[in-house]
């Protein structure tokens, strides 16, 4: 016996972003009842459970904000009816689980990979939240109240029509790329905020947040590879192609990743950390907790202050012969620098990191036109919210540039990899490999970085700062 569902659902169109999004709902990932009080506010009742089949709304007129919100439906009622019939079953294990539904409308492909970005940072920050929500609660209850691990599952529905989302191929290859993305910024150096430092101590959750991608013709050459093994193992007297057990479920796996739209799936699990005490810890350390230290040889704190300075010194030497001029006893600045670089005196400047970076940029880059060329500044310091921030810019200055016109846009950057200039160039690299999955993105774009630890001179900038040069040919 099923028994009937109630789902409310919260429904609002976002101009700037191009998407339609909805809030939470439910299909047959959720099997769940909704209070009766609720739906004198909006809470509907289904027997087969589900939202967006709705008879009524199926057509294909566009509407007034220019939005075919028709086809928005279409699709989200053709993705929930699919997931209704693929995970139908009372001993399915997807029976419990509850999916927020976001249709992607955007027809530009580096802003569909601007908004996964984005989509990826929101998870990553619900995941962060609840941990600290319950560390709140853990203070407050006590050491009685027993933490809470926190899933969520969001599904990114694409309507656009072009060759990069319609051709499985390009598709797969752009979400393997976004993915590998994400896991090599592991090695990258970020920046921790000052929320980071205050709650050292009481960081103990872990954010994970995975990506897997949906299509009509996935694993469209992987199913062919495999019945034409089949045709060629076939026994002579039959006319039947044997397939066997282990390939049928190889096929059964592929089938059921074939959604009737393009689609993502991206889910976050924020996990309590294990406790650590003496009996989990790793044998070498018990035995090695035991040993007294050598007197001669112990580790001060005076000896971790050196190192400390020895490595947070910079990289460069480019203001040397600065350094030797201020030396000098002639030199009329002499009095005032040596005062400036006396212990307990501080500073203060009405100069902010970004008016240096715009400074920088205007008498050192060639390439720099007080015309055509223009500054952006952020605070962020996660990769996926960097990414989303660099394809963003992309997809912004495709729209506005003219062609056979040159323009240049300054992302600064202060706040992100700004010891490493190792990781920034890194990140840049992830940066090219994602455009090269994407057919014509490149078309008419350089893209460069500059940074104070730079290897090449002529690029030591006071701050992070990506370049995007269009030379007259966007596509």
């Amino acid at each position: 016996m099923k028994v009937p569902a109630s789902i409310l659902i919260l429904l609002f169109f976002s101009k700037s972003s191009d998407s339609l999004i909805l809030g939470q709902s439910g299909s047959a990932f959720t099997r769940s009842i909704c209070p009766k009080p609720l739906s004198k506010i909006g809470c509907t009742t289904r027997g087969d459970m589900l939202m967006y089949d709705d008879p009524g709304s199926s057509s294909q007129e566009p509407t007034e904000s220019g939005s075919n919100s028709g086809q928005v439906w279409s699709a989200l009622a053709s993705t929930e009816r699919w997931i209704t019939d693929t995970t139908s079953g009372e001993n399915s294990p997807f029976a419990r689980k509850e999916v927020s539904y976001v249709c992607e409308t955007s027809e530009s492909t580096e802003e569909i990979v601007g908004t996964i970005f984005r989509r990826l940072k929101d998870m990553r920050e619900i995941g962060d939240s609840h941990g600290k929500n319950e560390d709140e609660r853990r203070a407050a209850l006590g050491s009685k109240y027993k933490p809470v691990t926190h899933r969520e599952t969001l599904m990114m529905v694409m309507t656009a029509n072009q060759e990069c989302i319609s051709e499985f191929s390009i598709f797969e290859k752009i979400v393997h790329t976004i993915n590998m993305a994400r896991r090599n910024a592991r090695e990258l150096v970020i920046d921790p905020s000052q929320n980071d430092k205050e709650n050292s101590d009481i960081l103990r959750w872990i954010t994970s947040v995975s990506l897997g991608h949906l299509h009509p013709n996935y694993g469209e050459e992987d199913m062919k590879k495999v019945i034409a093994e089949a045709k060629e193992q076939k026994k002579s007297d039959e006319n039947e192609i044997i397939i066997p057990e282990m390939e049928v479920y190889r096929i059964k796996r592929l089938l059921a990743r074939r959604s009737p739209y393009p689609s993502l799936v991206l889910e976050v699990k924020c996990t309590p950390l294990p406790p650590m005490d003496e009996s989990t810890a790793p044998p070498m350390v018990a035995r090695q907790a035991n040993v007294p230290l050598d007197e001669e040889n112990e580790v001060t704190r005076n000896d971790i202050k050196k190192l400390e300075a020895l490595f947070g010194k910079a990289a460069t030497f480019e203001d040397e012969e600065v350094d030797e001029k201020r030396l000098q006893p002639e030199h009329p600045d002499a009095f005032w620098n040596d005062l400036g670089e006396t212990d307990g005196i501080d500073q203060i400047t009405f100069e902010t990191p970004i008016d240096q970076g715009q400074r920088w940029i205007a008498n050192n880059d060639h390439a720099y036109n007080i015309e055509s060329s223009s500054f952006i500044h952020t605070d962020l310091r996660h990769v996926d919210a960097a990414h989303e921030f660099v394809f963003s810019s992309i997809a912004a200055d495709r729209r506005t540039v003219v062609s056979n016109t040159r323009k240049q846009t300054y992302l600064l950057m202060p706040n992100f990899v700004s010891s490493s200039a190792t990781s920034f160039e890194k990140f840049l690299n992830e940066v090219k490999k994602i455009m090269a999955t994407i057919p014509g993105i490149s078309d008419g774009l350089d893209i460069t970085i500059f940074h104070r630890e730079s290897i090449e001179k002529e690029k030591r900038s006071p701050i992070p700062i990506f370049a995007l040069q269009w030379n007259g040919k966007p596509s």
